[in-house]
């Protein structure tokens, strides 16, 4: 079954630019949304024009230029692309849409760029996105072929979390153990219940995370900016706690930012969490904002901190996570003194 690619892709506001050429007297623009600070491999491509900015309606190419050579695929509707994206038609003051796809293999850093042209093939508005897919995962927004993946590579030791997150370079059954004492202390902590042990395996969403993040934070007593606004487009008419959860981590300033703080446009509720984005999310409950700025990456800073901890020794960005190492990640922070609870 097709569902929402929840394998993430790096392309953060600061890697993502958008520009416009100044010769075709066509004043379009080109952007992209449903962005989430980690970029989820289904996003879309916004054309809008101003108004009175083109003579009636007038005829537009949208291309791109892929990186690699056969290693990422875009798909438009269920058609896989080679370079033209879609021809059409455009008016002053329209908006026009394009929910993209992305499939990706083996990719360490590349750039896709998005190209709109006229009928004289004038360039009248480009914009770029830059993908990064390590440790041999894919990018595919086909779930269940992602996770068969990465339950593959698990069992081949590769950038699974059997061999790589192990600080003492544990076997699968020593880490298995590991993991099962690390829920036990979270249980003894007071952050899960009993029952919430029997979903230790899954994944988690931004939303569970941001659930299992605050009772973190009540222990070691963090205080939340109550007065920031934090309000998110996506939360609209979802239920209260779920809009209540999002406000509390975004004014703890752990989730639901951008790397200076500033509120994100969405929350993204639903997305399946990657391994860039949980350690991100421990390091600033752990250490406040002073690794959010000075990467690369909306995470390079926080995982050069918990590296240096040795709390986790290979922190692949891009793994999808499961609910069981977040507590593990904990527990080695406690027991390196890191973790300082107040009640």
């Amino acid at each position: 079954m097709k569902g929402k690619l929840f394998f993430s892709l790096l392309a953060i506001a600061g890697l993502i630019g958008v520009s416009f050429a100044q010769d075709s007297g066509a004043k379009v623009g080109l952007s992209m949304t449903n962005l989430p600070a980690s970029f989820s491999g289904e996003f879309t491509l916004e054309l809008t024009t101003t108004a009175g900015a083109l003579s009636g309606a007038e005829s537009f190419s949208l291309s791109f230029s892929e990186c690699g050579s056969g290693q990422t695929e875009l798909w438009y509707g269920n058609q896989k692309k080679s370079d033209q994206i879609s021809s059409f038609s455009l008016a002053s003051g329209e908006k026009k849409s394009f929910p993209l796809k992305i499939k990706a293999r083996n990719i360490h850093g590349c750039q896709l760029n998005f190209k709109l042209t006229d009928t004289a093939g004038v360039k009248v508005a480009e914009t770029s996105m830059v993908l990064n897919s390590n440790c041999d995962l894919p990018i595919d927004f086909d779930q269940e072929y992602v996770l068969s993946q990465r339950a593959s590579n698990s069992q081949r030791g590769k950038a699974g979390v059997n061999k790589t997150t192990s600080v003492n370079n544990t076997t699968r059954g020593s880490l298995d153990k590991e993991l099962e004492n690390a829920l036990d202390w979270a249980v003894r902590q007071g952050i899960i219940s009993q029952a919430d042990k029997a979903r230790f395996n899954n994944p988690m969403t931004r939303m569970e995370l941001a659930q299992m993040i605050l009772p973190v934070g009540d222990k070691l007593g963090r205080a939340a900016n109550e007065g920031k606004a934090c309000s998110f487009k996506d939360l609209v008419g979802t239920p209260e706690a779920s809009i209540a959860t999002a406000k509390r981590v975004c004014q703890l300033n752990v989730m639901g930012i951008y790397p200076n703080e500033e509120v994100l446009e969405n929350f993204m509720p639903d997305q399946i969490v990657d391994r860039a984005q949980m350690l991100t999310t421990i390091s600033r409950m752990l250490w406040g904002n002073s690794y959010n700025q000075g990467g690369k990456t909306f995470y390079e800073k926080h995982f050069d901190k918990v590296k240096e901890e040795n709390v986790v020794r290979k922190p692949f960005a891009n793994l999808v996570e499961l609910r069981s190492y977040f507590y593990l990640v904990l527990q080695r922070a406690e027991e390196k003194g890191l973790l300082k609870w107040q009640k």
